[in-house]
């Protein structure tokens, strides 16, 4: 049975042009002229790519891609960007709300094709090693932290707990990992590199994830209390401090750039007026620009 691909485009032209282009390669592809109507065919039809027009005529097209990736059903789909607007602020935001590719137009047509059976060979290979992987943050490489992000979502989607309680504030925390003005205003480090495991537990239907996060040490030494035994969530830099408050997790072990929490579902989840301080996150809403 040949992979399936939805086209989000409201010109119809060109969405039977990228129709075409899809079946002529062994691709099945449909299409949806808005937004909303997207959403309904992706639930209903579960495809397994989603070619998505940025610009749309009831919303955005990181709304739909973000109403996608908060549902079971259709989140693990790699959702590729197809837009005429160009630029930086335009792709952190893409890439930052779940985006495996954007391709400009005018595109060429090759890489059209090329590109989603790129996303359809990485979507397979997520399947490998379910419990554990590696994520390399760099404000300059947006789209290498997006899809380590994914991939860490698609390896956790078994657990609706631990998806609901990690996506939306693992995605805002680390967003300005996305843009370098936004990394060095936050004060997260760039580069980032988060280990994780995901440590099943037979007694209870949320696993338990740890998260070892190692970046840059910072070249002046930790302050340390007289005694020398100040508390590790004292001791840890505010954004990891947030993470931690906002996961309900436990830091495990603090040093200059490395640190381990665990995150085992004992606490209860946030609510949806908990999360990370404004000053550090923003409003947590797409720019305008794109």
């Amino acid at each position: 049975m040949p992979p399936t691909v939805l086209v989000v485009e409201d010109y119809a032209d060109l969405a039977e042009l990228l129709c075409q282009l899809l079946q002529r390669a062994g691709i099945a592809a449909t299409s949806a002229a808005s937004g909303s109507t997207a959403i309904e065919v992706a639930k209903a039809h579960t495809p397994d790519a989603v070619l998505l027009d940025l610009m749309l005529p009831d919303m955005s097209g990181i709304d739909v891609c973000r109403q996608l990736k908060a549902n079971r059903a259709t989140a693990d789909a790699p959702v590729i960007f197809v837009t005429c607007a160009e630029g930086e602020n335009c792709s952190r935001d893409c890439f930052r709300f779940g985006a495996y590719d954007i391709i400009f137009k005018p595109y060429d047509p090759q890489s059209v094709v090329q590109t989603v059976f790129a996303s359809l060979q990485w979507r397979h290979t997520q399947e490998i090693h379910p419990h554990d992987g590696e994520i390399h943050l760099d404000a300059t490489e947006p789209k290498v932290s997006a899809r380590g992000l994914e991939e860490l979502f698609l390896k956790i989607r078994q657990s609706p707990q631990l998806t609901m309680r990690l996506r939306d504030t693992v995605s805002t925390a680390l967003a300005p990992c996305f843009y370098p003005q936004d990394a060095a205003a936050s004060g997260l480090p760039s580069p980032l590199t988060l280990q994780y495991k995901i440590i099943p537990d037979p007694k209870r239907d949320m696993p338990i994830l740890d998260m070892h996060f190692h970046w840059p040490p910072s070249p002046q030494p930790q302050a340390k209390s007289w005694f020398g035994l100040r508390k590790r969530e004292d001791a840890a830099p505010p954004w990891l401090g947030n993470i931690a408050m906002a996961l309900h997790a436990s830091i495990l072990t603090m040093e200059n750039g490395d640190a381990q929490l665990r995150c085992d579902g004992l606490s209860p989840p946030p609510s949806p007026q908990d999360g990370l301080p404004q000053a550090i996150i923003g409003d947590g809403h797409p720019s305008s620009h794109g």
